[in-house]
């Protein structure tokens, strides 16, 4: 156990009263620092509000790789752009340095994968109490992670899939690291087992976090999906995936690339080196669950490295090439809201405050 633990931990390093932050002007909103308590601890969160918020808006939940703090995370990923065109609330949790000093969220301890404790319960008491605050819509509460964070978010939506109706992963692993079956996020769920509609995106050149290592994620959702649906692995989401693929006819011209050469960001981009043009050529995997809907969606991103792609190259970790998963993702979680539940608990995470 130490040392499947010591493998997560090398793995893991590869990615109130209301404070307003003045970085950001191009942001029409407001943008506010925050903190929020319970039993398990403290966390800070950044919260974007758009200028014009929608009645009922979506809530989405970044979570940041390591290193990163809100802040950055927030610059490079273009979600503050995205709410604001589309009015709903961007909400980014931040790892504190005392409980972990690289920043990385602790996805690969056990304290922190399960339901009503650690950081599971601090984000998730974070997300109940911006939706309350800004009268969010319940069944459009989303989160999405990279790398440590994108580990995070296969937690919370493994231990609170009452609360997040669907997920997002970039550049991460299997629910815990080694949950390859399924069967871990699905004993994780409880007594709210369903089907997590999940999108997953893994470059096919990152050195830190391996392709197959983010293939695991895939391989995990689609078994817990199986079990979710009626409690057995009877094949009932499909295996057999329908594909695309897109911009394989890239546009390159030497020398007029982003290399992408530090600082911010921590690793090159291999398609800027070579001058590609546009976006990555990229492959979609899309599995039915079923009712013959899109259940889990794979994006193999061939050539990129361990970079958010379509991002702002004001943040770190970011390759300025696309394709934009930001406005994909977003497009995902639109299509899958939360199911109607027979019953909802008043609260998934316990008692807890913001300020």
């Amino acid at each position: 156990m130490r040392s499947r633990l010591a493998i997560a931990a090398v793995l893991a390093l590869s990615l109130a009263v209301a404070t307003p932050v003045s970085a950001a002007p191009k942001w029409k909103g407001t943008w506010e620092r925050r903190e929020f308590t319970n039993e398990a601890g403290t966390r800070a969160y950044m919260l974007y509000i758009p200028s014009k918020l929608k009645k009922d808006a979506p809530v989405l939940v970044y979570l940041h790789g390591c290193t990163q703090t809100a802040e950055d995370a927030a610059l490079g990923v273009r979600f503050n752009a995205l709410a604001e065109e589309e009015g709903f609330v961007a909400v980014y949790p931040e790892q504190a340095t005392e409980a972990n000093g690289s920043r990385c969220w602790n996805w690969f301890l056990p304290e922190h994968q399960q339901r009503g404790g650690g950081e599971p319960s601090i984000i998730a008491g974070i997300t109940e109490s911006v939706v309350a605050e800004v009268g969010g819509s319940p069944d459009h509460v989303f989160v999405f992670g990279v790398s440590a964070g994108g580990a995070m978010s296969s937690i919370m939506g493994a231990t609170y899939p009452d609360l997040y109706a669907s997920i997002a992963i970039f550049a991460a692993p299997a629910y815990g690291g080694p949950d390859v079956t399924g069967d871990l996020a699905y004993s994780a769920m409880g007594e709210f087992a369903r089907p997590v509609p999940t999108v997953i995106y893994q470059g096919t050149a990152d050195s830190l976090v391996v392709y197959p290592a983010g293939r695991t994620a895939l391989t995990q959702w689609l078994g817990t999906n199986d079990l979710a649906d009626n409690g057995e692995r009877d094949g009932s989401v499909s295996r057999d995936p329908e594909i695309e693929n897109r911009a394989f006819d890239p546009d390159v011209s030497p020398g007029s690339g982003e290399p992408c050469i530090p600082p911010p960001s921590s690793f090159p981009c291999l398609g800027g080196a070579i001058g590609l043009q546009g976006q990555y050529p990229h492959t979609i995997e899309r599995y039915m669950g079923s009712d013959g809907g899109v259940l889990v969606e794979f994006w193999s991103i061939h050539g990129l490295g361990h970079a958010y792609p379509g991002g702002d190259p004001a943040g770190s970790f970011t390759d300025p090439l696309g394709p934009d998963v930001t406005r994909a993702t977003f497009d995902f979680f639109i299509e899958h809201p939360m199911p109607p539940p027979p019953s909802r608990p008043a609260t998934a995470s316990g008692v807890g405050s913001a300020r």
